[in-house]
């Protein structure tokens, strides 16, 4: 009789297994109907990729930022030779237009660059087409980061408002009871802001994976990060202390930080949506999906 092949999980207890990929633990997860994860698996999984594809994540993202740059300074000379045939009213008319090519360009160019690191957190060939196949999701994130800053004005303007009242009573005296109150507010509307980022931040993946509308794609948004907000938050900060380290390598760590933090919102979301995806898969597992709908995420 043939012997019974060792699976991932004797091989966690076994001294003399070869080294695992850093995936191994969460296959192992998933196959026993655990599928979560924490802020550690999205690094790791990060980290993993991003050494096997240093060269494409850096690539992608400073490659965007350049075409973006040239596209930027193209408008700003165009804007000005307008403007030198001193027409007010075509003066006008150029300015307003520069504005809107140069955000509907910055738009577009970032869409590219999020379907790219999408398809490399994929496992997926990345070309330089891809940068620029965003054009059909422009008005469709431009209208989700609409409503999504809507939603996040609320309670924005209650930290901005509460700020207000706390320069006032400074002026006419402040009492103890009053700057507690004022504190408690702000510190209230701030985890209100996080938590609203939380929850909705990665709208814009779910409008260019799934090609979803505006409400459908916060709604679905919503639904997936309902379980991993603890994570997601966490996942914010880490990206965002990868680049103050950065910075604080006079600045030239961040040609290597800001594709890293980039790639890992990428990562988080393969890992929101289907756990073969994050493994290399091309598209979502149908089991997976199927799972995840009939639970209600």
């Amino acid at each position: 009789m043939e012997a019974q092949r060792p699976t991932e999980q004797d091989d966690q207890f076994n001294p003399y297994a070869p080294p695992q990929s850093p995936f191994a633990e969460a296959r192992y997860r998933l196959a026993t109907g655990r599928p979560e994860f924490t802020v550690e698996d999205v690094a790791a999984w990060s980290w993993s990729i991003y050494k096997a594809r240093l060269g494409q994540c850096v690539g992608v993202f400073w490659g965007v930022v350049t075409i973006n740059w040239l596209c930027q300074i193209s408008i700003v000379l165009l804007d000005g030779a307008i403007a030198s045939l001193r027409d007010p009213m075509l003066s006008l008319l150029s300015q307003f237009t520069s504005f809107f090519v140069s955000f509907v360009v910055a738009v577009w160019l970032t869409i590219g660059q999020n379907l790219a690191f999408l398809k490399i957190a994929r496992g997926q060939v990345v070309t330089v087409e891809d940068i620029f196949r965003g054009g059909r999701f422009v008005l469709t994130t431009i209208l989700g980061w609409i409503a999504f800053l809507v939603v996040m004005a609320v309670p924005g303007l209650a930290v901005y408002f509460l700020a207000v009242a706390f320069l006032v009573l400074l002026v006419q005296g402040p009492t103890l009871a009053g700057v507690l109150a004022i504190v408690a507010g702000c510190v209230g509307s701030t985890l209100v802001i996080i938590y609203l980022a939380a929850r909705l931040g990665l709208f814009y993946f779910v409008v260019i994976d799934q090609n979803t509308g505006v409400i459908a794609s916060l709604a679905t948004t919503w639904r997936l990060c309902r379980r991993h907000l603890a994570t997601i938050i966490l996942v914010y900060f880490l990206g965002i202390a990868i680049n103050l380290a950065g910075f604080l390598m006079l600045c030239v760590g961040l040609l290597f930080t800001m594709p890293l933090s980039s790639l890992m919102l990428a990562v988080t979301y393969q890992a929101l949506t289907g756990w073969g995806a994050v493994f290399g898969g091309s598209t979502l597992d149908d089991q997976e999906h199927d799972v995840t709908h009939q639970d209600g995420v």
